[in-house]
């Protein structure tokens, strides 16, 4: 598995290779989340789905597989299973946080790969993506716990971006009134209450207006790839560990191969075939999902039929012949030669 620094190097290479496909999604999925958020029941039944099209979407950039906004939506061909799957993570994350606030974080970051599965592996069923997600994340909980504060500083970044251009318009604001006009009425007036939330409620806008322009711009993508990745190295790490196997998500050849692909622009190309990443393959198996004919050699050693044994490989009681040499098919005894004395 790939540490975290080296998960976030690539999301971040990713961010800047895809930058503008990137941010216009998931300005697009915070737009849509925004409107459902006017409305709890709304957000239930549709905010849960177009997040789980959201956590597809970043997760194909991860992989830097093909991905296009339309992903955001995919999840509503497959509704009652994803949104089942989200109320039921949502369900037991609110019961065990009703005991306490840590053990409803540590249930969360143990049910954090549901929407990923969700989005990855369209045929899993609701509540079994809850279960491999338990499985996946027995000893990740923490690497991701981790990984979500090391994005504290750039938050307090912006959080600190927010309050200077409220501090900025406010000062500014405060500046234009002239001096001159600084008599008994217009004091009054400048200090009425509503005035005064009016104006701080100018203030309040534009600042979080930056904030938002910095979030979707920059801190949001990089987010959700470096949690895409998380994710798909922990999935990875799994399979090879045999945590889980590649059979439970229901994939076939085609979504196998597709998975396993690395990008030729981050220097790991793995050819059509390969072992999974990690993954020694064992000498002489064919590549994964080509079933070795009964009786045959190893995949790719073909041994025509009469020629010797490579040396080292012959049968027992015989003597080694140097490899390459053939030998010659029973021959016949060669007569003794004339000693001298005769």
């Amino acid at each position: 598995m790939r540490s975290r620094a080296e998960i976030k190097e690539h999301s971040w290479h990713t961010v800047k290779q895809f930058y503008w496909p990137t941010v216009g999604a998931y300005f697009i999925f915070m737009i849509l989340y925004f409107v459902c958020s006017f409305i709890p029941l709304l957000t239930l039944l549709v905010g849960t789905v177009i997040y789980v099209g959201a956590v597809g979407y970043f997760l194909c950039r991860y992989r830097w597989h093909q991905a296009n906004v339309g992903i955001l939506f995919l999840p509503f061909h497959r509704y009652g299973r994803v949104l089942g799957g989200s109320l039921w993570k949502y369900l037991w994350v609110f019961l065990w946080s009703l005991l306490f606030v840590v053990p409803g974080i540590v249930k969360y970051y143990s049910y954090f790969c549901t929407e990923y599965i969700l989005a990855d592996s369209p045929n899993v069923e609701a509540t079994r993506a809850l279960d491999l997600s338990k499985k996946m994340m027995h000893g990740n909980k923490a690497k991701v716990f981790v990984m979500h504060l090391s994005f504290l500083g750039w938050i307090l970044l912006g959080a600190a971006g927010m309050i200077a251009v409220g501090v900025i318009l406010g000062v500014t604001n405060a500046s234009t009134l002239p001096v001159y006009e600084m008599n008994y009425m217009n004091y009054m007036n400048y200090i009425n209450p509503m005035s005064m939330i009016f104006s701080f409620g100018g203030w309040y806008v534009a600042a979080t207006l930056a904030y938002y322009a910095y979030f979707i711009l920059f801190l949001g993508p990089y987010i959700s790839i470096t949690s895409a990745g998380f994710y798909d190295e922990i999935k990875r790490d799994a399979i090879i560990r045999g945590v889980v196997r590649e059979e439970e998500f229901n994939m076939s050849i085609e979504q196998l191969n597709a998975y396993y692909y690395n990008w030729q622009q981050y220097g790991q190309q793995q050819a059509y075939g390969q072992q999974p990443y990690g993954q020694q393959q064992a000498y002489g198996q064919p590549p994964y999902g080509q079933q070795q004919a009964y009786g045959q050699p190893p995949y790719g050693q073909q041994q025509a039929y009469g020629q010797p044994q490579p040396y080292g490989q012959q049968a027992y009681g015989q003597q080694p012949q140097p490899y390459g040499q053939q030998q010659a098919y029973e021959q016949p005894p060669q007569p003794d030669e004339p000693s001298e004395e005769s």
